[in-house]
């Protein structure tokens, strides 16, 4: 009972992310986007950067569910015409929304930690507790990003890609 309650939820979410990509997309959402980047002249590294920093800041108010269902279709094209992997992107959007995950204000990982931590623990002792975890996952999209082919080697190697 417990079970289906979730999954219900979880394909309530999924559901939504979906329909509001989609809705997006059919009025013309996606080429709106695609023009504003255009005008704006940024380099294929100031797309990638402007994009992982809205991808980290829906990362705080949303799960990472609904985040891809709604920023993949709408950045995919701009992605493609800019040249860049896709693969590689989609690696830093996966570290990006990670990092979001633990980075306060919001911080939606340390409220699922709240529920199993001690009492006398309090937000401002796992605030700094996840402070080194934070730091290695931005050194890590650092890493990836000055160095794409540890993101796309496998997948190459496997699928051709």
């Amino acid at each position: 009972r417990r079970t289906v309650k979730i999954t219900s939820m979880v394909m309530l979410i999924v559901v939504g992310g979906i329909m509001f990509s989609s809705i997006f997309i059919v009025n013309g959402g996606d080429t709106m986007v695609s023009d504003v980047v255009k005008h704006l002249n940024l380099s294929p590294a100031g797309i990638i950067l402007m994009f992982l920093a809205i991808v980290f800041l829906l990362g705080f108010v949303l799960d990472w569910i609904s985040v891809v269902l709604i920023v993949l279709p709408i950045f995919d094209p701009v992605i493609r015409a800019a040249e860049i992997d896709p693969v590689w992107f989609g690696v830093m959007l996966c570290i990006a929304l990670q990092t979001s995950y633990l980075t306060p204000p919001m911080a939606p990982s340390i409220f699922y930690l709240r529920a199993i931590a001690p009492r006398e623990m309090t937000y401002g002792d796992m605030y700094k507790g996840v402070t080194p975890f934070v730091g290695a996952q931005l050194l890590t999209l650092a890493v990836v990003a000055f160095f794409p082919s540890l993101a796309t080697w496998l997948p190459s190697v496997l699928f051709g890609f």
